[in-house]
């Protein structure tokens, strides 16, 4: 069964979900903070357990914003209530949820009738209808997740993979931390770790109970193209610049939320 969802599709499917929340804004009851749309003022409210950077710090909407297509603007960014300290102490990184509301420039502000509200509802209505197939499709191959837990799966061709949906950096932290259990094999990706055949589930656990990510070090993966990339790196010392890179890979907080979880074990036949 084919599972990829190609880009061009997930490119769609946000600006859908981007449209949709423009339109539900317009019809949705007050909020306390207006958002402007040319001449017009909408009451959007947070999404339930979010609140909107642009109250707490609107330096947040024009970092992300420099990362979007010049014929988008951000409006809003809705984070977590758990993140609300990180963003008032100054982050701008990646958020494990958030939420943005995009509208296109070129029709920023403009009015929309009740028959091209119509064709775009419909539209919406189809986008979500595939979009919905292929999550089931998603659900399907990939039986075995389960919230909250991690699951070691050993596919049908014998390799085994950490499902661990915790990202590169983390992965990158949790491949160094278990080299033991990766004599064979280096692979690792923004969902997986790949682990020696032999590995068994018990080895896993026992390997992950005992991992003090304090005591281990990134500085031995860092290659000298990410030091040349540095700014002034001339300037740096070696191994000041291999600190810098180092900081800049620091994710051990989702590889600590990785090694806290249960871990499963799943074989494809």
């Amino acid at each position: 069964m084919d599972t990829t969802i190609r880009q061009t599709t997930l490119r769609g499917a946000l600006r859908v979900a981007a449209a949709t929340l423009t339109i539900l804004a317009a019809m949705s009851p007050a909020s306390a903070e207006p958002l402007r749309f040319g001449e017009h003022a909408i009451d959007v409210p947070a999404p339930a357990g979010f609140i909107a950077a642009s109250t707490l710090k609107s330096s947040l909407i024009r970092y992300h914003e420099g990362f979007m297509a010049p014929s988008d603007r951000l409006v809003e960014i809705y984070v977590a209530q758990a993140d609300v300290p990180r963003v008032e102490r100054g982050s701008l990184g990646k958020f494990d949820r958030s939420f943005q509301l995009h509208v296109q420039r070129a029709r920023d502000g403009e009015l929309t009738s009740r028959a091209e509200f119509a064709e775009l509802a419909a539209g919406i209505d189809e986008e979500l209808a595939g979009l919905e197939a292929q999550l089931d499709e998603l659900r399907n191959a990939h039986f075995w997740v389960r919230s909250g837990a991690t699951t070691l799966v050993r596919d049908e061709k014998g390799r085994l993979r950490w499902w661990t949906f915790a990202g590169l950096l983390a992965n990158a932290w949790l491949g160094t931390a278990l080299r033991s259990l990766r004599t064979e094999v280096s692979a690792r990706d923004n969902l997986t770790v790949t682990l020696d055949p032999s590995v068994t589930v018990d080895a896993l656990r026992e390997a992950a109970s005992a991992t003090d990510l304090d005591e281990v070090s990134l500085s031995d993966a860092v290659v000298p193209e990410a030091i040349d990339g540095l700014k002034f790196s001339e300037c740096l010392p070696r191994e000041m610049a291999i600190r810098v890179v180092s900081a800049r890979l620091d994710d051990r907080r989702n590889a600590r939320a990785a090694l806290q979880e249960t871990i499963h074990s799943a074989v494809l036949a």
